[in-house]
């Protein structure tokens, strides 16, 4: 199965109505993926966010099972999706596993630019995983809505 990512996002809330209703209508997808390291099997959450999205499919999974699903190109079925990493170590463990994008959006928090353009937004580990992530030239943004402008960081 040929993978097409239409949009990739780091949000700590992963998949919820919000995403589900702002953005499924306008990237068009047909899976949702949430990547998730930590993540331990749990039949009662993955069955909430498939409700969440009743004619898509849902799949949790961690750094390894989501590089094998984007490594996977012996059939020819393409499939549409949106990743959604948990957080910016799980966007970084993929990176340095070989994934490979033009850009990544994030959850847009109350003048998280202005903050960023300050420094105090990103602990520690994060800022470093988000420069090794830059060099990989992945572009990160801010963007809530599919209605607002992307502000690259």
């Amino acid at each position: 199965m040929k993978m097409k990512i239409s949009l990739a996002r780091v949000d700590k809330r992963t998949l919820h109505a919000t995403v589900a209703l702002n953005w499924n209508r306008f990237i068009s997808v047909q899976w949702f993926i949430v990547v998730d390291d930590s993540y331990q099997p749990d039949p009662l959450i993955e069955q909430i966010m498939r409700l969440t999205i009743p004619n898509q499919k849902v799949c949790i999974v961690n750094v390894e099972s989501f590089m094998k699903m984007v490594e996977d190109e012996d059939d020819t079925t393409e499939m549409h999706a949106m990743v959604i990493f948990k957080d910016i170590h799980t966007l970084y463990q993929s990176v340095v596993a070989g994934f490979c994008i033009k850009e990544v959006q994030f959850q847009d928090m109350t003048n998280s630019y202005k903050a960023v353009q300050k420094g105090n937004v990103f602990t520690k580990t994060e800022t470093s995983d988000l420069k090794f992530i830059h060099t990989k030239g992945i572009k990160t943004y801010f963007q809530t809505s599919p209605y607002d402008d992307k502000k690259y960081f």
